[in-house]
């Protein structure tokens, strides 16, 4: 799975913060540790990436496409 990865240290990621009832907004952070950038290409993967958790086994990129997967919850 995830044929082409990209190994990203300590990215800069997208994450939702919420104001109040239905407002929000979007805050670019620093994500600490060791990630793969990749974008899903198969069902398999697709199906993969819906079993993590957000914010914490996978993030949004501030750039570009795909999604940034931690490392240690990558398949092998």
């Amino acid at each position: 799975m995830f044929a082409i990865r990209q190994v990203v240290l300590n990215p800069v990621v997208l994450r939702r913060h919420k104001l109040f009832e239905n407002k929000f907004l979007y805050r670019s952070s620093i994500a600490e540790g060791v990630f793969c950038k990749v974008i899903p290409a198969t069902w398999k993967e697709i199906s993969y990436i819906k079993l993590l958790e957000k914010g914490v086994t996978y993030e949004v990129p501030y750039e570009g496409n795909g999604l940034l997967i931690k490392d240690s919850a990558m398949p092998r």
